[in-house]
């Protein structure tokens, strides 16, 4: 049991100081390119999945409450501009839509 609580501190520890250590490293351009991509693809990954749900019978069901606000923050960050206004009008939507 102390190895196992002691390796996930190493783990820990590792991903918390590697961006210190690796401050000063040069990226390639292209490399720094594809990173540029990846909190979008992160957000993707979060996101898309609340679309749909699994159906008793019928399997994969879009979940059309989701699909509507997520339509409606896309607009709302469209305007604006500012995440977390759109983030805010999101919250709300949902809990409107929810109370209706």
């Amino acid at each position: 049991m102390t190895m196992f609580v002691f390796a996930m501190f190493l783990a820990t520890q590792v991903s918390r100081l590697s961006p210190i250590a690796f401050s000063r490293l040069k990226l390639a351009k292209g490399f720094e390119s594809w990173l540029g991509h990846v909190p979008i693809a992160i957000l993707s990954a979060l996101v898309v999945p609340e679309f749909f749900y699994h159906g008793e019978a019928s399997g994969l069901q879009v979940n059309w409450l989701f699909v509507a606000v997520g339509v409606f923050c896309m607009g709302v960050g469209y305007v604006s501009k500012n995440l977390l206004l759109t983030t805010f009008a999101g919250i709300f939507a949902v809990a409107v839509f929810r109370f209706f």
